[in-house]
């Protein structure tokens, strides 16, 4: 059985070369029988609270540093029910609503008014919220990035935390499984190799032509990248 492990930075005291550096740490175990909701974790992201979120394949958790709070379908608290237990990843935008991507698409945790909006009612435009979604990013207090399997949806927010505008670029693969920002780009990938999206004003993005970053070609199956802020532009 796959378990959670929650790193805790006990002390830095030296640089982390030493060959004894795991000891300037300390961890705990945390499993379904500390009260995690689940054992399998997809991802985890510390809000400007403190709280740190824990996705799961059944259910999403909010950890204080002592106790684990339950979202899930099932939920007898409407504040507590998520629409789909198969939990991806959450951000968090700038008025501190918490972002939730699943099977069912995307959802919004309002933690100040204890509500939650469900993908049908984000934006009634399009259907496009309730696509299934496997990943997000915020891009500043405004602005959310998700990842579909098939390419990226930008979530342009007003001050409030309602959406403006969605927008949805489509990649050459189907098989998209990580989103990644840089200050200009966003990169995505997964079984297929490697994209690039080109960020302009207001949300909007283009694809990089293939031939832009020949270093990148021929590169398959790929779980994550982590881009530098400093990562020139072509």
């Amino acid at each position: 059985m796959k378990r959670f492990l929650l790193l805790l930075l006990a002390a830095v005291l030296g640089p982390l070369a030493r060959a004894d550096w795991a000891d300037q740490f300390s961890y705990r175990i945390y499993s379904t029988a500390e009260g995690l909701c689940d054992d399998y974790v997809l991802s985890t992201y510390k809000d400007r609270t403190g709280y740190l979120w824990v996705s799961t394949s059944d259910g999403l958790d909010r950890f204080d540093g002592n106790r684990f709070i339950h979202f899930n379908s099932h939920a007898s608290d409407p504040a507590l029910r998520i629409e789909n237990d198969f939990v991806y990843q959450v951000a968090e935008d700038g008025s501190g609503n918490i972002w939730v991507t699943s099977n069912s698409g995307l959802c919004r945790i309002s933690v100040s008014k204890g509500s939650i909006t469900y993908s049908k009612d984000l934006w009634t435009e399009s259907d496009l919220l309730s696509q299934p979604s496997i990943g997000i990013q915020a891009d500043g207090d405004r602005l959310l990035w998700i990842l579909h399997r098939d390419g990226i949806v930008s979530v342009r927010l007003d001050e409030n935390g309602g959406v403006l505008h969605a927008e949805k670029y489509a990649s050459k693969s189907k098989t998209l499984r990580f989103l990644s920002l840089s200050d200009q780009d966003v990169w995505v990938g997964g079984f297929d190799g490697i994209e690039c999206f080109r960020k302009k004003t207001h949300g909007e993005a283009d694809r990089v032509s293939d031939g832009t970053f020949p270093e990148l070609a021929g590169i398959r199956d790929v779980s994550t990248v982590m881009v530098s802020r400093n990562l020139r532009k072509r």
